[in-house]
């Protein structure tokens, strides 16, 4: 498979450490340092799998989700006049949070989103106009956008390239795209390497990808293991710069070192809770199921798990009965271990009235 980003059929093996059922058969680019699967998913395979599997990798309370729509509103706002923004769309909306904020803004929003669950949810909960698919199946409207939106969409697409240039031919002249992507900054559990992760992203390749295809990248912020980009599309060819392939491979070391250490704190974290009693776990996503992977739970003393998703509720994880967090006001335990990366603060300040009357919240994460 040649490189989405420079073409070149050169391509050099990274070992990750972990089995390839985990990560995928990453490789790098020798000349532009762009990270990528060797052998990624078919199309087909990935529409199948987004429509009836994926659930994305968090649920979020509504307050946490709108929280984070608005920061992002917030900072699009920063960028231009939002009333200028209309017609917009958002590719794999997901929920429907960020263009429903942006409704209650007069901008008219669409979006596109290949769960059925959650592309359900939008148009159930916010009666927005979302359509169930992939945003490459939908016909294409030639310069009719003036916004496109992509949360942690980009790194899941087989091919960057023809994505970001159909993109292209929707904007409107004088339009924005915003862009978030993971990148290899702050460490969790689950790796940003992933077998539905096609790409992987750092800031330089990123900006390479959006000039190579007609795009100028107006602000770059790298926060967490957020990489967000506000761009313009731009007339005629974009001067394009390699990045040097030699830095990006020392992150990534740094970054498996440090992962490295986080999951050594996490195992440290949960050993010092074996033998204590009545504890409970608050979300039943996939960092719930990785930290099983990494250290069992039955070997704690747990009594149930909690999450702020209704679709959730009644089922099981681990074997215990995933409930709603209002039952937790009638709960007694004595430690409640919060298992998330991406919400961890935000729960921890809707929770901590439970300390007041003894229960430990325990965190897995330092958070910078």
């Amino acid at each position: 498979m040649t490189c989405n980003l420079c073409g070149s059929e050169q391509q050099e093996r990274l070992d990750l450490g972990e089995p390839l059922v985990r990560t995928g058969a990453y490789v790098q680019c020798p000349t532009c340092g762009l990270i990528y699967h060797s052998l990624p998913d078919s199309i087909d395979r990935m529409r199948d799998f987004y429509h009836s599997e994926y659930a994305g990798e968090y649920s979020a309370s509504e307050v946490i989700s709108r929280e984070l729509a608005l920061a992002r509103i917030n900072r699009l706002g920063k960028a231009r006049a939002l009333a200028s923004l209309s017609p917009a769309l958002e590719i794999g909306c997901a929920n429907g949070e960020f263009i429903h904020e942006l409704a209650g803004r007069d901008v008219e929003v669409s979006g596109v989103e290949p769960s059925r669950a959650m592309s359900e949810h939008a148009r159930d909960h916010f009666g927005l106009e979302v359509v169930t698919g992939l945003y490459e199946d939908q016909p294409e409207k030639a310069a009719h956008y003036r916004l496109i939106a992509m949360f942690h969409v980009l790194e899941h697409v087989v091919d960057p390239t023809l994505t970001l240039q159909r993109i292209h031919r929707e904007l409107r002249p004088g339009g924005l795209l915003f862009i978030e992507v993971p990148t290899l900054g702050d460490c969790q559990l689950s790796m940003v390497f992933k077998p539905i992760h096609p790409t992987v992203f750092v800031r330089e390749t990123l900006e390479a990808m959006l000039a190579k295809n007609g795009f100028e990248s107006l602000w770059i912020d790298e926060k967490g293991y957020h990489l967000q980009v506000i761009a313009r599309p731009m007339e005629g060819q974009m001067p394009v710069t390699w990045p040097d392939p030699v830095s990006i491979r020392s992150r990534i070391k740094r970054y498996l070192a440090t992962r490295q250490n986080v999951m050594d704190r996490i195992v440290s974290t949960l050993q010092a809770l074996v033998g204590q009693k009545d504890g409970a776990i608050y979300g039943a996503g996939l960092n719930t199921l990785d930290l099983d992977n990494l250290f069992p739970l039955m070997q704690l003393d747990l009594e149930a798990v909690y999450d702020a998703d209704p679709a959730k509720w009644g089922k099981q994880v681990l074997g215990l009965e995933i409930c709603p967090p209002s039952e937790l006001e009638a709960w007694h335990g004595s430690y409640l271990i919060i298992s998330s990366y991406a919400f961890q603060e935000e729960i921890l300040e809707q929770l901590a009235h439970l300390e007041k009357r003894g229960v430990r919240l325990v965190t897995l994460y330092e958070k910078s």
